[in-house]
């Protein structure tokens, strides 16, 4: 179990707070609290609650008493609630909400404000976040003070008109019109004549003879017809003349 000192003024919700508390029960006791609206889990009782939150009594116990936020977002859970917003100036129940609930969950808790960042740019960051997880919000509500007005979107954008050449996967395709010649292949569309230099020597192998050639100076390799892809179809290495490693007569080779 790990534990970590909290950074606060006044110990809360400890028998440090016993002597504030009849004077604290005077100071709110004027207070008129509205009838709850909205489902209320109290992170008090770790349950629902309904009229008990309209009464002083409830909020001095909730200064002195525990904090039963793992039950209370158990709660939360179970009522199907899968998206979660923090009103506080730091994002640290968020984190613990994902604690508090099974690793298969894919629940989302967003902060509303993080102690780095502007105030404003976070709360809307907040509301994106609420908006793609699909949680109904008051759009016009949140854009009321900004002056912002509805535009129509550009529609070339989204009109979903491919330009990729439309071929079966796993089709070798029709390429003659590259001004190549077609070859009756699985994985080769046309075939193209290698511009084969002067041939040095003929090697038989058995009975099969294969004529090595010179490549022509200064001629760069790089079509993959040259690369081997195409010349090992032409050309099997069953049937290639084996290649010499011994320098060519007449050059002498040096090493520093």
């Amino acid at each position: 179990m790990r534990t970590k000192a909290l950074r606060v003024s006044h110990a809360f919700h400890s028998p440090l707070m016993d002597p504030m508390l009849e004077e604290f029960c005077q100071a709110i006791a004027g207070i008129e609290f509205a009838v709850l609206q909205f489902g209320f889990v109290s992170a008090l009782t770790g349950s629902l609650v309904t009229d008990e939150v309209c009464s002083p009594e409830y909020w001095v116990r909730h200064v002195r008493e525990a904090v039963r936020f793992a039950d209370a977002v158990r709660v939360l859970d179970a009522e199907g609630v899968t998206s979660y917003l923090e009103l506080g100036p730091d994002g640290v129940l968020s984190a613990m909400v994902r604690e508090c609930l099974a690793e298969e969950s894919t629940a989302v808790a967003v902060p509303a404000l993080r102690r780095d960042r502007p105030e404003a740019a976070s709360a809307i960051s907040a509301f994106a976040h609420m908006l793609a997880q699909n949680v109904v919000a008051d759009r016009e509500a949140f854009f009321a003070q900004a002056g912002a007005v509805r535009v129509d979107l550009p529609t070339y954008a989204f009109q979903h008109q491919p330009y990729w050449v439309s071929t079966a996967v796993g089709s070798v395709g029709d390429v003659t019109s590259a001004g190549v010649g077609g070859i009756d292949h699985p994985l080769l569309g046309a075939v193209e004549s290698l511009q084969r230099g002067t041939p040095r020597r003929s090697t038989p192998i058995g009975d099969r003879p294969v004529n090595s050639v010179i490549q022509p100076a200064g001629r760069p390799t790089t079509r993959l017809s040259d690369q081997g892809c195409c010349d090992d179809w032409l050309n099997p290495p069953s049937t290639r003349a084996p290649r010499s490693r011994t320098p060519a007569a007449g050059r002498a080779s040096s090493r520093a």
